[in-house]
This record gives structure tokens, sequence and C-alpha cells, in this order.
């Protein structure tokens, strides 16, 4: 096998091979999710993702030394970064095209019978 490819002892079990990338990783892993959204709730949500894609990967993942599972991450949570600011220029130019009229934060009103049929007749 090629360097880099070389399975480690501890990580032929699945579970053991996503916790020491989980352990080896998160802390830094989230500090830059922070430092590149200034959300702490993207983060976490951002940090949530990539753990995710990690577990679903981790088969591929186990063959690997812990410095390329280090650059794999990173590779997604680059192109995570790059969706999340993408979803955010998305949402600032909907909102533009709604005259800047953010919601009051509370979910809108429910519906009923008669506020639809004032609707569709137009008043």
């Amino acid at each position: 096998m090629t360097e880099g490819r070389k399975p480690v002892a501890d990580d032929s079990d699945p579970v053991a091979c996503f916790d020491s990338i989980y352990e080896a990783n998160s802390r830094a892993l989230h500090a830059y999710f922070l430092g590149r959204t200034s959300d702490p709730e993207a983060a976490l949500d951002l940090s949530q993702e990539a753990f995710l894609r990690t577990w679903r990967n981790v088969s591929k993942l186990r063959v690997l030394s812990p410095e390329r599972r280090r650059y794999w991450l990173y590779a997604v949570a680059k192109n995570l970064v790059a969706d999340h600011h993408r979803g955010l220029s998305r949402t600032t130019i909907a909102a533009s095209r709604l005259g800047g009229r953010p919601g009051n934060g509370r979910p809108p009103r429910r519906a009923g019978p008669g506020i639809v049929r004032r609707a569709l007749r137009g008043r």
C-alpha cells in the first residue's frame, strides 16, 4: 500500500475510527467554523454536518493516516462553509426582493377558511 493508505491498528472498528477522528479534531474544527461564520449556532450546525459526513465515509477513512483524515475533514469543512455563505447570500437576496421586510420572529398565523376566501377574492 502507498503511504497514507495503511489502516491504523485501533481503527479497524468503524466506531473506534470515528471516535478517534472526533477526539482529534472536534475542538479545532468548531473553532474553524466559528472563525469563518462568527455565529456560534452556525458553527455547531456545521460541525455536526461535518461529523455526520465523517460517519458516512468512515469505511473510506479507516485506511487513511490521521494526517490524511484531517485533510479530508477540512476539505469537507471548507465546502460546508462555502455552502453556508451561499445560503446566506440567497437569504439576503430573497429578503431584498421582498422589500427587506424580515418577519417578526413569530411563526405565521394559521390561515383559516375565512382568510383564504378573502385572499382569493382579493380583499
